[in-house]
């Protein structure tokens, strides 16, 4: 069985940039379970074009 991985998050524990830095908030969000961030995240999922 094989299925195609696909992410829309990207972590980075010791990055300094903007990007970099806000990755550590989001996955903060993800890990403490913030429904805000559950809810916009289904909702990017549901409105993705994923295919190609």
């Amino acid at each position: 069985m094989s299925f195609e991985f696909l992410t829309f998050l990207a972590y980075s524990p010791r990055g300094k940039t903007d990007i970099e830095i806000n990755s550590r908030t989001v996955a903060g969000s993800c890990k403490n379970g913030d429904v805000t961030f559950s809810t916009r995240l289904s909702q990017r999922i549901e409105e993705a074009d994923l295919s190609e």
